[in-house]
């Protein structure tokens, strides 16, 4: 079981198989547009390699995990720095 956010915490289970095929952007602190094109990045809490796979509250929309994540973090997983 995932972590509560919510009193009452209803999970949605989202998977998908992506092969090769995830695009992800992000801004990083400069403005700069901050793209990833391949496999699904380990670190982001939505998934690795082929799969995304991550859980989300219906109730207050969050995933549940790592999420809230910084924007840094974020920007430095796509360009593969972390």
């Amino acid at each position: 079981m995932t972590q509560s956010c919510c009193r009452t915490p209803l999970f949605v289970e989202v998977s998908a198989k992506c092969s090769d095929m995830c695009v992800l952007s992000a801004y990083d602190k400069d403005g700069e547009l901050v793209e990833h094109n391949g496999y699904v990045p380990d670190g982001l809490g939505i998934g690795k390699g082929d799969y995304v796979y991550f859980d989300y509250c219906s109730n207050c929309g969050k995933i549940a995990g790592k999420w809230p994540m910084k924007a840094d973090d974020v920007v430095d997983i796509l360009r593969g720095e972390k």
